[in-house]
């Protein structure tokens, strides 16, 4: 494994420690789950940072005991959203004290692991070999795996968190509400991945962005379309507000609500590809950048696919010669 690679587990028992005993004495509750990742999340973040620079884990693997593992399964994707809420609410007050922090990945991601008796994790010690009820073993990373797909455990890439036992853990048949989760980009049970999206609240209804703030106030910026209209739970709207600092804008045949927790909005024509679009504004410099496929004109000026190029107010994006995009009103403060 590469230097770049090591997993941060705090020691053998991974920094974490016997969960609290709270009326449950047999089970491990999603508050003691949560309790134990956040505490292990404290401690890297405290033993990483420095008074010049903010530093944390992003990438974690869980491993629990089989039987709590099966008990908080089908919850595992609640326990991730709250989760990144608290430790983008730890990292949105410990940024005051680190202006210049510039975020070092693009996405969290988790990875529950069932740990019995027969496995093995290759690369920590031997007496790490059994995880009782109530405990769970915490190892983290500072970067994320990269690719569509990667988790934190891949095997090529991870070996030291690779699970080696002799049950086979098979998909669950789960029918779940996926607005639940909306933001989160599940990739099996146990495995998820979140966008950083400027360490927000997931509580936010992305869909209802375009809607929250109907004066505009808070808005980055009002986006006004001609040619067609922007498809809303509402209804048709020739116009949104930009409500958070990235948006992914799509034809009508695009992925919607969100992609990987970011808000996207849909614009009902065949023309628009999905995706096409991608707008992001950086709070710090109050300017705000979109980078863009197929055929699109910013200023009537041809713009080179996934270039990132900085658009001003009053700009015209004109997409597939057919759509044009009207960017008004950019936040300046």
């Amino acid at each position: 494994m590469p230097p770049d690679r090591q997993p941060d587990n705090g020691g053998s028992d991974g920094g974490d420690g016997t969960l609290i005993d709270d009326g449950f004495p047999d089970m491990l509750t999603r508050q003691n789950l949560l309790d134990g990742i956040v505490k292990h999340f404290k401690d890297k973040m405290a033993l990483m940072t420095t008074k010049q620079g903010l530093l944390f884990n992003t990438s974690f693997s869980i491993y629990m005991n089989e039987d709590d593992y099966r008990d908080q399964e089908p919850s595992f994707g609640f326990t991730v959203k709250e989760l990144v809420n608290v430790f983008h609410r730890i990292i949105v007050e410990k940024r005051k004290d680190y202006p210049n922090y510039h975020p070092h990945a693009n996405y969290w991601e988790f990875h529950f692991i069932p740990f019995s008796q027969e496995s093995i994790i290759e690369g920590l010690r031997q007496e790490v070999l059994k995880i009782d009820r109530k405990k769970i073993l915490v190892i983290s990373f500072l970067y994320p795996t990269k690719g569509e797909g990667a988790t934190a455990a891949a095997e090529n890439q991870r070996a030291t968190v690779t699970v080696h036992g002799k049950d086979s853990y098979k998909m669950s048949n789960m029918a779940f509400n996926a607005e639940a989760l909306r933001g989160i980009t599940i990739q099996s049970r146990d495995r998820f991945q979140v966008d950083f999206n400027n360490f927000s609240q997931m509580e936010r209804d992305a869909l209802s962005d375009e809607q929250r703030d109907k004066t505009g106030q808070n808005a980055r910026a009002t986006i006004k379309v001609s040619g067609a209209r922007f498809l809303l739970p509402a209804g048709p709207a020739e116009a949104i507000y930009m409500n958070s600092d990235n948006l992914r804008i799509s034809g009508r045949g695009g992925t919607a609500d969100t992609a990987g927790g970011i808000t996207v909005v849909r614009i009902d024509s065949d023309k628009v590809m999905d995706n096409q679009l991608r707008l992001r504004y950086n709070p710090g410099t109050h300017e705000l950048f979109m980078t863009s496929q197929g055929e699109v004109k910013l200023n009537e000026v041809d713009v080179t696919p996934n270039e990132e190029k900085v658009v001003y107010g009053n700009s015209r994006i004109l997409i597939n010669g057919d759509i044009q995009l009207e960017i008004k009103n950019i936040k300046r403060s």
